[in-house]
């Protein structure tokens, strides 16, 4: 099955705050969000609720539209 050609940019924008001023230049435009996560380190769990906000919801993207991993 093809599906034509497809482009795909990955950007890895930091979930650190020294850069929030670059995070709406990054998911704009954007089709999807991968949202990778530490479930052990401390804060992490509140961060990733933040960035789904952010990166999710503040961009229009669906749930569908959004990967979220647990990674440690």
């Amino acid at each position: 099955m093809s599906y034509g050609n497809v482009k795909i940019e990955l950007w890895d924008s930091s979930g650190d705050h020294q850069y929030e001023s670059c995070w709406r230049a990054v998911m704009s435009e954007a089709d999807g969000v991968v949202l990778i996560y530490n479930p052990d380190a401390p804060g992490q769990d509140q961060q990733i609720h933040d960035w789904y906000d952010f990166f999710v919801k503040k961009n229009g993207l669906s749930d569908q539209q959004c990967m979220i991993f647990a990674h440690r």
